[in-house]
């Protein structure tokens, strides 16, 4: 666009007098670019857009908007040639990530949990008693140390003055053992770790 003005319609100008304008449109079906503005009493003019210059505030037109007006033909005329743009406006949607935190604490912390255990115990019983038998063995015959079910027998043998020395079997030793089970419930303490997580406040952080 001519002076590098970003001039579209609908933007205000304004000339040396501080009469102000609004662009309706630009014509660039001939040689030099046109702007065709509006003025506050609805009358059109249009004029070079190599008369309009960016200042500090705006864009303003060298001159008077009044030393246009009797140029008649120029503003009055219809030219069929005129580029009219159509402007529409789109709903553009973003998002962008926006930090409400810098993150959280996490502390972690032991409970000490307390359970009745009632495990059973096994204890062994010994009971040794001796069984007189007072047996006469046979010559040669002896008795070897046995076991019935849960019982051990040993034998005790003596030799006896008989008119022939024979083994006599005195006695017997029983010994038996006997498992009981009993329960000693105990108190054990279990643990069990815990999580907290807090959240942060970033006002808040060193």
């Amino acid at each position: 666009m001519g002076n590098h003005l970003e001039v579209q319609p609908g933007i205000a100008l304004e000339d040396d007098a501080g009469s102000r304008a609004t662009v309706i449109a630009i014509d660039r079906s001939g040689t030099e670019e046109l702007v065709l503005v509006r003025l506050p009493d609805d009358s059109e003019l249009s004029f070079p857009i190599s008369l309009l210059q960016q200042r500090k505030g705006g864009i303003f037109f060298s001159g008077e908007f009044a030393s246009l007006s009797g140029a008649a033909p120029e503003t009055q005329r219809e030219d069929p040639a005129l580029v009219i743009p159509v402007i529409e406006e789109f709903l553009t949607l973003e998002k962008k990530k926006v930090e409400t935190g810098r993150g959280v604490r996490i502390t972690k912390s032991v409970d000490v949990l307390e359970e009745l255990v009632d495990l059973p115990l096994q204890r062994d019983e010994i009971i040794v008693e001796h069984v007189p038998r007072d047996i006469l063995l046979a010559e040669g015959e002896t008795r070897e140390r046995r076991e019935e079910g849960d019982t051990v027998i040993i034998p005790v043998l003596e030799e006896v003055l008989v008119v022939q020395k024979r083994l006599r079997l005195r006695e017997e030793i029983h010994i038996t053992r006997r498992r009981h089970e009993t329960h000693a419930p105990q108190r054990v303490q279990l643990r069990k770790e815990v999580v907290n997580v807090e959240q942060i406040n970033p006002d808040k952080l060193d």
